[in-house]
This record gives C-alpha cells, structure tokens and sequence, in this order.
C-alpha cells in the first residue's frame, strides 16, 4: 500500500501540471489605461461628533479637522480639485 504523503503529493502535481496546458493562439487584450486630462474632484465635509463622554468639548473638531485635511491636500501638490461644503 502507498503512502498518503506520496498520493498527496502526485495529486498536487497532476493538478498543477495537468491543468495549466497553455492556450495556443488565445491573446489576452492589454488593459486600457484611461488617460484622465480633468482632475479628479473631492469635496470634504465636516466631520461628525459622536463622542459620548463630552461632546461639547469636541464639537470644534468636526470643521476644524476638515479644514486642516483640505488645506494639507492643497499643499501636497496632487491633481485633486478640492471643492469646499460651506
């Protein structure tokens, strides 16, 4: 009787070898790269509280935080039209 480990391994290799035959005369198309000329647009909304502890305490932060993200994607030099919701 053959080991289990030897009937694993044959197993494993006729899968593998038996069914990767290549296909003669099928292509794959190259993916098309869309080239974008009009930056992507991105609008930033405030962000919403909902701490439970003090939410008073960290109301400011829902605009102040959205501020600070435009302002950083404007200096960070990327394509990205910035649209502010005020």
């Amino acid at each position: 009787m053959r080991a289990p480990g030897r009937i694993a391994a044959a197993v494993i290799l006729v899968l593998f070898f038996g069914c990767a035959a290549p296909q003669v005369g099928k292509e794959t198309p190259a993916p098309q790269v869309m080239e974008s000329r009009t930056p992507t647009t991105l609008a930033v909304l405030p962000f919403e509280n909902n701490s439970i502890t003090d939410p008073a305490r960290y109301e400011p932060l829902g605009r102040g935080l959205a501020a600070m993200l435009i302002t950083d994607l404007k200096n960070a030099g990327t394509s990205l039209r910035l649209i502010e919701r005020s």
